[in-house]
């Protein structure tokens, strides 16, 4: 059938693994620096440009791959992109994620589906004490740890300064606002904490890519393999087949030297709406 409970996996592992995956694959490795812009050349990308605690660097390669998320480099380097999306919904949303420690995630769950007055009262005392914006955890890797994965701010860009930094400063206020309600009224969460909040801002969207080829929804219902296929995604819904990713959704369309991978690739917005996933950008 359908999967309805996702597997998770411990981040700290997660790191270890893929740092010596790479290391084994004779990648050298250059951590704490920051890809800041292309190195153009004839017309096309040569590499890029890095900034660090040493100062200005540039990395010139016959590709180029951008995995940024954002595109940066590709938008950088002058190369087209879409940009439409409903500002409503949940892919444009922006939130820095969190988790809580102290937990004790069974009792928890006992409790959602063994008492849905109890918990309904509690959903909407939460909003109450949150302006609205109030979220369930997930379950993570540890019966001890929760996983918070929004709220969800809505009517921000993913791409200005100031905008990122009021959703860090908001998603840090309705971390310590959640705690104190479900300390207080959520069985499971009375020793709970602040464990960590996410190193990194959770953005679903920014900037697709402009491809040669790009996946759009007339693709859905196909399930056919496209020649240049580089890899296959499931689809929105388990009533389609799988969909076919082509390298040519990698591929700048008017831009030479540069591929773009993750969920900046060349899609519709409909489309995006699960080519942003994390097993699909694996």
């Amino acid at each position: 059938g359908i999967v309805t409970w996702s597997p998770t996996i411990d981040p700290e592992h997660l790191k270890l693994v893929s740092q010596e995956l790479v290391l084994e694959h004779k990648v050298q490795l250059i951590l704490h620096a920051w890809g800041a812009m292309p190195l153009m050349r004839d017309n096309g990308v040569g590499g890029a440009i890095f900034e660090s605690k040493e100062g200005r660097k540039a990395i010139r390669a016959a590709v180029t791959i951008d995995c940024t998320g954002d595109g940066d480099i590709f938008h950088r380097a002058g190369a087209a992109s879409y940009s439409d999306i409903d500002t409503r919904d949940i892919h444009h949303c922006i939130n820095t994620a969190w988790l809580f420690g102290g937990v004790d995630m069974r009792r928890w769950i006992d409790f959602k589906t063994t008492q849905p007055e109890a918990f309904a009262a509690f959903m909407d005392r939460g909003r109450a004490a949150c302006g609205g914006l109030f979220e369930r955890p997930f379950v993570s890797w540890r019966n001890d740890v929760a996983l918070f994965m929004g709220p969800r701010l809505a009517g921000y860009s993913a791409v200005d300064v100031e905008d990122l930094t009021e959703v860090d400063i908001r998603s840090h206020r309705l971390m310590a606002a959640h705690l104190a309600v479900y300390r207080e009224h959520a069985p499971g969460f009375e020793a709970a904490y602040l464990n960590l909040s996410a190193p990194q801002i959770g953005v679903r969207h920014a900037r697709r890519l402009v491809g040669v080829e790009r996946v759009t929804r007339e693709d859905w219902p196909t399930g056919v393999a496209r020649p240049d296929e580089i890899g296959v995604s499931p689809s929105l819904s388990p009533k389609y087949p799988v969909v076919s990713v082509p390298y040519g959704a990698l591929v700048p369309a008017e831009l030479d030297g540069l591929l773009v991978a993750g969920r900046a690739v060349s899609c519709d917005a409909t489309s995006h709406s699960f080519l942003r996933e994390v097993p699909q950008c694996w």
